[in-house]
């Protein structure tokens, strides 16, 4: 059987606090600058490159020695019945209306655009927000994440879930259960307004099985805080 993660207060609040420093040094700003400049077609590309450590650091960007840096793409929650559907299908389902869709094969959902978004410069009504207001929000979102995981009931849910052997069986829990406003309220959970269970995928193919999400008041590129569970061996 594995071991769920061994979590505390004080330890997911102190990983609020480092991420909150580092998303609003001014090192860092200036790289998302350099991003989010770069040409649609690039952007990609660029995004990848500068999501490494030591990208990061040869540009004077302070982090601390437990951070991993890679690029990640999020699963719509609603879409979970289409993965549900899929998981013992040889034959993926395919949705497009030629602006969006997405794939969906084996137990997974790949959403898919035309193209991306344009950048909207700052206007007047649109400035981007402070540094300081950027940090409060991380750590307030780290500290609500933080408090609904360690409730006794979700953590009974993870106990479940890691007694688990099968790493298939594992998906398909989260797939059964956590992505199912139904199971959750069966073993007593109530997520929160404004937070958010859902599956992502990293760059670095870390074996992640699902994530708690809470949004923030601001957009890309602080979008949201997260949690994330991997299918620990």
């Amino acid at each position: 059987m594995s071991q769920k993660p061994l979590l505390s207060g004080p330890y997911l609040d102190k990983l609020g606090r480092e991420l909150a420093d580092t998303a609003t040094q001014s090192q860092f700003l200036a790289v998302l600058k350099e991003l989010n400049d770069a040409p649609e077609s690039q952007r990609s590309s660029k995004a990848i490159e500068v999501a490494r450590l030591d990208f990061l650091k040869q540009r004077g960007v302070e982090l601390s020695d437990i951070f991993r840096i890679t690029t990640r793409t999020f699963e719509d929650p609603s879409l979970a019945n289409v993965a549900r559907s899929v998981v013992s299908s040889d034959s993926p389902i395919v949705k497009f209306d030629g602006e969006s869709g997405y794939v969906a094969f084996a137990g997974r959902v790949v959403q898919v655009s035309k193209g991306g978004s344009p950048t909207v410069p700052p206007t007047d009504d649109t400035l981007p927000p402070l540094p300081v207001e950027v940090a409060d929000a991380i750590k307030a979102a780290a500290e609500e994440i933080s408090a609904f995981v360690l409730t006794s009931p979700f953590q009974a849910i993870l106990d479940e879930l890691y007694a688990i052997e099968s790493k298939d069986r594992r998906h398909e829990f989260v797939l059964d259960v956590l992505l199912r406003p139904e199971g959750l309220l069966d073993r007593g959970v109530q997520v929160p307004e404004k937070i958010t269970i859902q599956r992502s995928q990293f760059g670095d193919a870390r074996p992640t099985l699902f994530c708690i999400a809470k949004y923030l008041p601001f957009d890309d590129p602080w979008k949201k805080v997260t949690i994330t569970f991997d299918s620990i061996s």
